[in-house]
């Protein structure tokens, strides 16, 4: 989607019968408006993506509408943008998501500059495991890109617009063979020949390229050549350079077998010493020390990721990378947009004052069972023997006087 809105289409003031306030539009694309509303009933914003009304009275446009919704409702992931209901009445076709304030990867790279090494490890780590759960419920998103992925309020990241996914063991007559489906500069060469075919090794790859233009600024579609690898990697650390190349092979079965294989490898990197530091604020514990809270995130500047790219690459000018307004989040004020706060609770801390409680607790407990077994061990002096007063002694008897002997008889 794009940031401009659609001339032919006029959003209503309201939906589902006033429940929804229509407040503005947020993003168009093609086939969809997305609009920021009031949800009257529960007292919150929501996102509703409104299907054109040109393409609601078609049948294949509806029911990829519904299979979108249908679909992304399903992930129950934290990492996942939450549809909360898909409606169909006079009023057309719409979705109804969870608002993610904090916008767009793809916005933010326009706004703030590249993400750092760091920031762009934890990025994977934490959308790598939405892409799990989808890959699991057999799901191919087959569009991965920067503006499909969002921030809400509070910096937790969420996987979106699955309006294109191809779903394991249905009917593929949406997909026709041969056509071509996604967004060119991150489709993988065999989605670039026939769509029909992906799996989730094509996510693979597209993820790759959304790693590599988190870091660098631009999307490319000829990562996935080797000779170009030397200067398309200058500056990029070692460990995650390798993780980006395994991930955009040309061939499928040469790229990671499966996105739990890639996770895995960017949390080896991010344990290790020149992966270790401040990533993507405080959503990224990842059984690393938090950062306090006086210290600053790491500067961004554009079209270098912070401080691991002194002198990245430029954007080439065939393909510069134009991030694309793919949700309502992106096309959200940023000065009315509330302040990304952290995004998960502090664990690790909470868990230290826990041990901490534990140690005292055993240090005390031994310390009172030393108590009572010396106290059991030692014998127990003989109390003295109080005097008797002398009111109550009893007084030992004097023993008679002997009788005086008789005098002998005179003669």
């Amino acid at each position: 989607m794009s940031d401009l809105t659609e001339p032919s289409y006029r959003p209503p003031s309201s939906l589902d019968r006033g429940r929804y306030t229509v407040e503005k539009v947020l993003g168009t694309g093609g086939t969809a408006t997305v609009l920021l509303a009031r949800d009257t009933r529960m007292n919150v914003n929501r996102a509703i993506k409104v299907l054109h009304p040109q393409f609601a009275n078609t049948d294949s446009a509806r029911t990829r509408f519904m299979n979108e919704a249908q679909a992304q409702a399903q992930l129950k992931h934290p990492n996942v943008l939450m549809v909360h209901d898909v409606l169909d009445d006079q009023q057309g076709v719409y979705m109804v998501m969870e608002l993610a304030e904090g916008g767009a990867l793809g916005s933010k790279i326009l706004a703030e500059g590249c993400f750092t090494a760091r920031e762009t490890a934890d990025i994977g780590i934490h959308v790598g495991e939405a892409l799990i759960v989808a890959h699991a419920a057999g799901l191919v998103h087959r569009d991965i890109k920067p503006a499909n992925i969002l921030a809400d309020r509070h910096g937790v990241l969420k996987l979106a617009d699955f309006g294109i996914a191809r779903v394991r063991n249905t009917d593929h007559t949406l997909t026709r063979s041969g056509s071509i489906m996604g967004t060119w500069a991150f489709m993988p060469p065999e989605q670039r020949e026939d769509a029909s075919s992906v799996d989730q090794r094509s996510d693979i790859y597209a993820f790759g390229v959304t790693l590599y233009a988190l870091l660098t600024g631009r999307g490319t579609s000829r990562l996935h050549n080797q000779e170009s690898w030397q200067e398309a990697y200058a500056g990029v650390p070692d460990g995650l350079a390798t993780v980006i190349q395994r991930a955009t092979r040309l061939f499928p079965d040469d790229r990671y077998a499966s996105v739990g294989e890639m996770v895995a490898a960017l949390r080896t990197w991010r344990f290790s010493p020149k992966g270790s530091g401040p990533g993507w604020g405080e959503a990224t514990e990842l059984m690393h020390a938090p950062r306090s809270p006086s210290s600053a995130p790491p500067s961004r500047s554009a079209g270098v990721p912070g401080n691991t790219r002194p002198d990245g690459p430029a954007a080439s000018a065939d393909e510069p990378f134009v991030p694309e307004v793919a949700h309502p989040e992106l096309a959200i004020d940023p000065a009315t947009a509330p302040t990304t706060a952290t995004a998960s609770m502090p664990w690790m801390t909470l868990a230290g004052i826990a041990g901490g409680g534990m140690v005292v607790a055993a240090m005390l407990g031994v310390i009172i069972v030393l108590l009572v077994d010396r106290g059991r061990s030692e014998p127990v002096p003989a109390r003295p023997a109080e005097p008797i007063p002398a009111a109550v002694r009893t007084p030992t008897p004097t023993p008679p006087d002997p009788a005086p002997e008789a005098p002998p008889p005179e003669p």
